[in-house]
């Protein structure tokens, strides 16, 4: 592959100019940058609400109130966003991107050999049951890593057509088979393995479904792991804390917008499935995820037993609460899947900007609520407000990288591009893009409207791997007309790409630095047309 990917910024809309220092929305000089909850709504029968209004909301932050700037109802596209495509046309909004994915992992890294039982016959029992098994995906999470039961598709294939009858009703089988490999593959492995393997997993699961637009649910049932555990069982002779770790996981899953419904499969009374006084792969007391029996001579101090978030079912509330999802800390498998599903087909998309100096590095408390009689509201109830410098950096990266990775492409930017092979030279495309401006974070500034955007360019090889040019940053500033045409007819860019032949597939991305909204669209057949 070509190392060369050249962008001329020539037909950029006149308005555009380079990033420079950045107002905030009232005008002084700082960053800005946006909180969003994905909030699904349900009424007193449990049934989804989905015809409420920005008017229905009230959101507060540490107590105090904010203004509601974003408000989107995520549901499957309408038809009339569908875009109607002409030759050498591109889209993400064709019908074809997910509005919405539920993933169910099935953890048997840290769960009891008695609970398997148990656990599979309510998978089998739940999922067999289902009229319709759409953007339903399933994995089990086991030593040897992710294994696919009916697994997203990979970055360089197509996603399967979908059939008449839903893949999950041949759900005993495929899980069966997937289990007998397990039970073969059981090595020794330390409880510090165990719990970064299952972080860095669901981690990696955030980053491939960042890039859907809708509402992105994990269903995990597991034991849970612990969040800290004492020399004896640390394999390096020192306690470890992973209250750190857990942070950056459920900001990571926060950037990426997924939701986690967490199972535990141990109710209170009972063992977890590691002593808590062992040093090897087979010991971890159930005093919770990180709870150190007092049998265990160098364990975590006993203070810490009973802080909060220590206890299992602490934690998997607490990650619940940071994410948006909903914690079952009794065994309700069927309970955690028909709700992600339900929650997942509608959902409210809402974002406010607290003032710059409310980013200070602390946990803060969200309350959300709608005015609406009789409306029960799912969504994260707390954040981390990291500095926005750094934090905004992780978000774009964390998108782009999601982007980069995901068998889909991201839609919560509507984008077609138009790509023109130029005869006269081999390997160049004109690219002519168009941004739906309605999905863009334009905030008012005095008598003008600002936004900025970042755009990257992802060449794919015949073997899928991405490879990335170094994302443009694009300031907008238009005046309140300019601002009307883009509302009418979209933000425009363009220039050239040249490649060789051996790209298989050119994908360009465009971040919202904002809203962190993304979106990106797949060109297709490049290197062959482009010489």
């Amino acid at each position: 592959m070509k190392r060369g990917l050249i962008f001329f910024a020539a037909a950029l809309v006149a308005a555009w100019v380079w990033a420079g220092p950045k107002k905030n929305a009232k005008g002084g000089m700082g960053p800005t940058r946006m909180v969003t909850l994905n909030v699904a709504a349900e009424d007193a029968q449990g049934q989804p609400v989905e015809d409420l209004t920005e008017s229905d909301f009230q959101v507060t932050d540490k107590g105090k109130a904010q203004s509601i700037t974003l408000f989107r109802h995520n549901v499957e596209t309408p038809e009339k966003l569908v875009e109607r495509l002409g030759p050498n046309q591109f889209s993400n909004r064709t019908g074809e991107v997910p509005p919405h994915v539920t993933l169910i992992l099935f953890d048997l890294l840290n769960e009891r050999m008695g609970q398997q039982g148990y656990a599979r016959g309510q998978i089998i029992d739940t999922l067999s049951k289902l009229e319709s098994a759409n953007y339903l995906y399933f994995y089990m999470l086991t030593v040897e890593g992710l294994l696919p039961v009916h697994g997203l598709p990979e970055p360089n294939e197509e996603p399967a057509p979908k059939t008449a009858a839903p893949w999950t009703r041949q759900i005993q089988p495929m899980l069966d088979a997937a289990l007998n490999n397990v039970f073969r593959m059981r090595p020794y492995m330390y409880t510090d393995d165990r719990v970064m393997m299952t972080f860095n997993v669901l981690e990696d699961l955030a980053t491939r479904l960042g890039a859907v637009a809708g509402r992105k649910n994990i269903v995990w049932i597991t034991h849970g792991v612990p969040i800290a555990i004492g020399p004896a069982r640390s394999g390096v002779d020192i306690p470890i804390d992973y209250e750190p770790v857990l942070r950056e996981l459920n900001a990571a899953l926060d950037r990426a917008q997924v939701a986690v419904y967490p199972v535990d499969l141990a109710p209170p009374g009972t063992e977890a499935p590691m002593s808590a006084t062992s040093s090897g792969p087979a010991g971890m007391g159930r005093g919770g995820m990180g709870g150190q029996s007092a049998a265990d001579p160098g364990g975590i101090p006993e203070s810490s037993q009973t802080a909060p978030g220590v206890a299992s079912a602490d934690t998997l509330e607490e990650m619940a609460a940071m994410t948006g999802g909903k914690a079952f800390v009794n065994p309700d498998i069927p309970g955690a899947i028909h709700q992600a599903l339900k929650d997942a087909r509608s959902s409210y998309l809402i974002g406010y900007y607290p003032p710059p100096a409310s980013w200070d590095g602390k946990l803060h408390k969200i309350k959300l609520k709608c005015t609406r009689k009789g409306v029960k509201l799912v969504t994260k109830t707390e954040y981390m407000a990291y500095p926005p410098e750094a934090a905004g950096m992780q978000a774009e990266q964390a998108a782009m990288r999601a982007a980069m990775l995901s068998p889909f492409d991201a839609s919560e930017i509507g984008l077609v591009a138009e790509a023109t092979p130029d005869a006269k030279t081999p390997a160049t495309t004109h690219l002519q893009l168009r941004i739906r401006a309605q999905d863009v974070s334009l905030l008012p500034l005095g008598d003008r409207f600002t936004g900025e955007l970042a755009l990257t360019y992802v060449m794919y090889g015949p073997d899928g791997r991405p490879q990335a040019s170094n994302p443009m940053p694009l300031r907008m500033d238009f005046t309140s007309q300019q601002r009307d045409d883009v509302m009418k007819n979209g933000i425009t860019a363009g220039g050239d790409l040249q490649f060789g032949p051996q790209v298989h597939k050119v994908r360009v991305v465009v971040f919202d630095n904002n809203s962190s909204a993304v979106g990106s669209v797949t060109l297709t057949g490049l290197g062959q047309t482009g010489g």
